[in-house]
């Protein structure tokens, strides 16, 4: 079946107009799995833009069934027993109207929360949602702006160079002229639940990741190479130059490209720094040992070695961040945590012997924090409570 195909049986499906042979024959695609991803983005467009811009048909009442549905099986078996093809006699009258595509142990899952539902028993946390979208910007002579509370046009100027946010919330550096080009640094900082772009005096353009910073200058005039320092993560379009090769200087690593677009995953915290590349070509250093990496690989460097690997890379999990979502394909308690704690500006500890299971899931980003926790909870792995703004993980029913 192509993919065409299998979207407009999709489609039929949703305004229940599918007959029970073409509802066959869409039950047998979905069982090859080979059209998950075309069933992630239909339903996770439902979520990003909700139902004041809704983007599928899904009717109300198919949505509404759906729950029912949900609610019914989670209270006749755990989460981890149901396997996707228990769910396929029921998925004619339910809908993609999920909150959350949770893989467990058993395969693939789809979920619809709401925190109106008298059925369920969240975690207490209903304050935290995402921290705060603050961005400071820190000029060359130490001054530092809150670009929240900055109007749309210029925001200052340095030299030739101007610095413009433009409507669509991006910070543009301008070149005005080349009479008064000094060297000047600026550095943007993105605080825990934030994020922001920045289009560089060469035409790069940068998106930071919550709880990142970035150190440049505001023109690269005259300069070998255009040399920019992250702290977190960053995605990067580079503007092409044959006679300044653009480099990003990352942790203990350094990236060198001509041109191209890429992502760094350099968190103090985490143990591993990662290059993605999705176009072109780059170079990643580690002290004087380079390695090239090509379109859909990652070069990573983990803490205590010395040695760069390079690996296929999951896309999807990369770009997540960057498309509003959190996504975790195999990822451990402390990574999903960590992202967390960036993301809702939480502190985290730990309790007892907490199981090292890996778990799979996509969240929207602007979810309140409850779902993602009450989700994971249902795993039976690890279980969650607070005291202000402080998350407590310890091992769940499983493991007692």
């Amino acid at each position: 079946m192509t993919e065409e195909r299998f979207l407009l049986l999709l489609e039929l499906l949703k305004n229940n107009q599918l007959s029970q042979e073409s509802w066959e024959e869409l039950r047998n695609a979905i069982s090859e799995n080979n059209y998950d991803h075309l069933l992630e983005e239909d339903f996770f467009h439902l979520l990003s833009d909700g139902n004041k811009n809704k983007t599928n048909s899904w009717t109300p009442e198919i949505e509404q069934q759906m729950w029912k549905e949900i609610l019914n099986r989670r209270k006749l078996q755990p989460v981890a027993a149901v396997r996707v093809k228990q769910l396929f006699p029921w998925l004619r009258t339910v809908a993609a109207a999920v909150l959350l595509l949770v893989i467990t142990t058993g395969g693939w899952l789809y979920f619809k929360w709401r925190n109106t539902d008298a059925g369920l028993s969240p975690v207490k946390m209903a304050h935290i949602i995402s921290g705060s979208n603050s961005v400071i910007l820190t000029l060359g002579n130490g001054s530092k702006i809150n670009l929240d509370s900055v109007a749309n046009g210029t925001v200052f100027v340095q030299g030739d160079v101007k610095i413009v946010k433009s409507a669509n919330g991006r910070l543009l550096y301008e070149i005005t002229g080349t009479n008064n080009m000094r060297e000047v640094y600026n550095n943007i900082e993105t605080l825990k639940g934030g994020q922001c772009e920045v289009v560089l005096s060469d035409g790069s353009a940068i998106r930071l990741n919550s709880a990142s910073s970035m150190h440049f200058p505001t023109a690269f005039t005259g300069k070998r190479n255009r040399l920019v320092a992250l702290s977190g993560e960053g995605y990067f379009e580079v503007a092409k130059s044959k006679d300044q090769p653009f480099m990003v200087s990352a942790g203990k690593v350094t990236v060198e490209v001509l041109g191209t677009s890429f992502n760094v995953n350099a968190y103090a915290d985490e143990a591993t720094i990662k290059t993605t590349l999705m176009q072109g070509a780059v170079k990643v250093f580690y002290g004087t040992s380079g390695k090239l990496i090509k379109p859909g690989q990652q070069a990573s460097l983990s803490a205590g070695e010395n040695d760069l690997k390079i690996t296929t890379a999951n896309m999807n999990e990369v770009l997540a961040w960057k498309e509003g979502k959190f996504r975790f394909d195999g990822a451990g308690i402390g990574t999903i945590m960590r992202q967390i704690a960036r993301w809702y500006d939480v502190k985290v500890k730990y309790e007892g012997n907490i199981p090292q299971n890996k778990f799979y899931g996509m969240l929207p980003r602007k979810s309140n924090v409850n779902q993602l926790l009450e989700i994971l909870e249902e795993t039976g792995n690890v279980h969650f409570r607070t005291a202000g703004d402080t998350i407590i993980v310890m091992p769940g029913r499983k493991t007692k």
